[in-house]
């Protein structure tokens, strides 16, 4: 019998399913901080980071016409709504297609 379970247990004993590698997806947030007006540094910030998806706060014009000229080709999806008069500009960024829905925020949140 022993002899039979060394030759033939590994017939007996489920063998462990082998899960696909996951893919990790990582995310970063940045505060550009209204009145800031420095593209170089947010830029290479966003490169620095290697993020799959960027989200960006207090998003200015001078800022996304850096961001959309410089991070297009890491950054393929953008969207991209500047504010210069508030702080309530956003942008988001992606290396994967986006759907963009609409959703309308408060004008003051």
């Amino acid at each position: 019998m022993v002899i039979g379970a060394c030759y033939f247990g590994e017939m007996l004993i489920p063998t462990p399913q082998r899960q696909a590698p996951s893919k990790n997806l990582t995310v970063m947030t940045t505060n550009v901080k209204v009145g800031r007006e420095n593209p170089e540094e947010v830029v290479a910030s966003i490169r620095k980071a290697e993020a799959d998806v960027v989200a960006i706060q207090e998003l200015n014009t001078v800022i996304a016409i850096a961001v959309q000229q410089e991070l297009s080709n890491e950054y393929p999806y953008q969207i991209l709504e500047p504010s210069d008069m508030y702080a309530d500009g956003m942008g988001l960024l992606s290396r994967y297609p986006l759907n963009q829905v609409n959703i309308r925020f408060p004008d003051i949140w």
